[in-house]
């Protein structure tokens, strides 16, 4: 993990994906503010692994645009290896 954004609001797929094509510089967006509840508060390293603090349902997939799947048991703060590629994380 060399880069991460954090917003406080969700972003759509749309922008997200723009996000990911610009090769995580900064791109402007409007807010989605149709979402779900759920939101990422806060993403850290820790001892090698990424740790996540959300509210409400964590879900992630191998592409930005999805499909999203629940993280199963997913609890606030969420500790995962970073042993993939990529992964992209939403929380609603």
């Amino acid at each position: 993990l060399d880069e991460f954004a954090l917003y406080n609001v969700a972003l759509s797929q749309g922008q997200v994906k723009a996000h990911y094509d610009a090769g995580m510089t900064e791109v402007p967006f409007t807010p989605d503010t149709g979402g779900g509840d759920g939101q990422i508060n806060s993403i850290a390293l820790s001892d090698g692994a990424v740790v996540i603090e959300f509210e409400g349902a964590l879900k992630s997939a191998s592409s930005v645009t999805g499909p999203y799947a629940p993280i199963v048991g997913a609890t606030s703060p969420y500790s995962v290896a970073p042993d993939q590629s990529a992964q992209f994380y939403i929380a609603e």
